[in-house]
């Protein structure tokens, strides 16, 4: 039985999931539902903690670095790739907005620093898109890194972690 309160909290819900979102505009590239759901709920949240041991995180991917990770993926051949592409930039614009900008903190593993993925100039490409975003997002992003040199109880391996946190 539910309560007045989390009756109105689950109708106006309903609601607002009836309103077309860009997310909609995007719906046949998620074929994978945990993805789908994913990305709906990232687009709710307020506020995203999240760890990323191999690989920057799909929010702070600059272009060619994360064309690089569609290409060498299977499951996403020629005109998807840049559907996807599309996306990942329609995802990123929370970070960006000046009315509802997303809180994003990252703990990354110095392998993403390290990991070549789509060569040198690819690599040296995304650490600057990172570093100009950490520079213009200040009071909204924050990126911590794992050293090589941590013990053994403070790293988290290849484990890719999201937290997210919404407003009540």
């Amino acid at each position: 039985e539910l309560d007045a309160r989390e009756t109105d909290e689950l109708l106006a819900l309903r609601e607002i999931a009836r309103e077309p979102r860009w997310t909609s505009e995007s719906s046949q590239l998620l074929t994978n539902d945990e993805l789908a759901l994913y990305i709906g709920l990232e687009y709710g949240a307020t506020k995203i903690n999240t760890f990323e041991g191999l690989i920057a995180p799909g929010l702070l991917q600059c272009d060619n670095y994360a064309v690089t990770l569609f290409r060498d993926d299977p499951a996403t051949p020629g005109i998807r790739q840049q559907k996807h592409l599309e996306l990942r930039r329609r995802r990123q614009q929370r970070l960006l907005a000046d009315d509802d900008a997303l809180i994003l903190h990252v703990l990354l593993g110095e392998t993403v620093l390290m990991q070549q993925i789509g060569g040198p100039a690819v690599l040296r490409e995304q650490i600057v898109h990172m570093l100009d975003l950490i520079e213009r997002l200040s009071a909204t992003l924050t990126v911590r890194i794992i050293p090589f040199t941590a013990s053994p109880r403070g790293m988290v391996s290849s484990t890719t972690l999201h937290l997210l946190e919404f407003d009540s």
